[in-house]
C-alpha cells in the first residue's frame, strides 16, 4: 500500500478571531481581502512603453510578508487602524506544498495492489466491508477508484449487451 506523497513547506497560517473581528466591527472577509490585496498585490496603474505594457502593482515587501510583519500589519475598522494580531492568530507552520482537487473537493490517493496470492475481486470485498464499518467524520468521503473499478463498468456493460442481444 503507498499514500499519494505530501511534502510539507513552511508557511503562514492565519486564523481570524470571529469574535475579536465583531468587537472591532470588522468581518472576517474584510480581513481575508485586505490580507490577500496586500500579500498577493493590487494593479493602481500600468506604464506604456512603445507596444509594451507593465502593471505598476502595490504589495507589502518581502519583510512585511513575514510572520512578525503580518502581525504588525495595520487593518482598517470603521473605528480606525488596528494590527492584525488584535483580529487574528499569525502563526508559522508546515503545511502541504499542494493540494489536490478532483470534482471541487480535496483528495488524497492511496494506492494497493493485491500480492498474487488472493483475487482482486476478494480484496476489493474486504476493503468495501472494512470502509462500510469506519466511521468517517463529516465532509469525508472514500471511494474504491482504478482498474478494478473499470472491470465492474464493463462487466456490467458487457452483462447487459448481453442481455439486449439475447433478447
Amino acid at each position: 500500500m503507498q499514500i499519494e506523497k505530501q511534502v510539507l513547506i513552511p508557511q503562514v497560517r492565519i486564523h481570524v478571531d470571529y469574535e475579536r473581528a465583531a468587537l472591532f466591527g470588522v468581518t472576517p472577509a474584510a480581513v481575508n481581502a485586505t490580507l490577500e490585496t496586500m500579500s498577493n498585490g493590487r494593479r493602481v496603474s500600468q506604464i506604456i512603453e512603445g507596444n509594451r505594457r507593465f502593471d505598476v502593482v502595490m504589495r507589502l515587501s518581502d519583510q512585511d510578508r513575514s510572520t512578525t510583519g503580518l502581525r504588525d500589519l495595520l487593518i482598517s475598522t470603521p473605528t480606525g487602524h488596528v494590527p492584525l494580531h488584535m483580529l487574528a492568530e499569525v502563526e508559522e507552520t508546515d503545511g502541504p506544498n499542494q493540494v489536490q482537487r478532483e470534482n471541487g473537493r480535496r483528495r488524497i490517493a492511496v494506492y494497493g495492489n493485491g500480492d498474487g496470492r488472493r483475487d482482486m475481486a476478494a480484496i476489493v470485498g474486504d476493503s468495501r466491508r472494512i470502509l462500510a464499518e469506519v466511521k468517517l467524520p463529516q465532509g469525508y468521503a472514500a471511494a474504491l477508484e482504478g482498474t478494478f473499478q473499470a472491470q465492474e463498468e464493463a462487466m456490467l456493460t458487457i452483462g447487459g449487451l448481453s442481455l439486449v442481444s439475447l433478447g
